[in-house]
């Protein structure tokens, strides 16, 4: 079994039930405290999913995969 640690995600679609999450200065708050300034992307964790999923890891256990823009710095 491998594992993806996921950092912060942007999701397009804005909350609906709380617009003022969706807004940009929210954004630029979310980015705090990620090495590389920016926000993950849903498909950046599905193809890692492939990845892992796919034959070419078929010898890879017990993996765990930090997809956090560098978020967590305490490894």
């Amino acid at each position: 079994m491998n594992l993806e640690l996921a950092g912060k995600v942007f999701i397009a679609q804005p909350f609906r039930d709380r617009p003022h999450q969706a807004h940009p200065l929210r954004q630029g708050t979310a980015r705090g405290g990620i090495a590389l300034e920016r926000l993950g992307e849903p498909a950046k964790l599905g193809r890692m999913a492939t990845v892992l999923l796919s034959p070419v890891a078929a010898y890879v256990t017990g993996a765990v995969i930090s997809i956090d823009g560098g978020q967590l710095r305490s490894l």
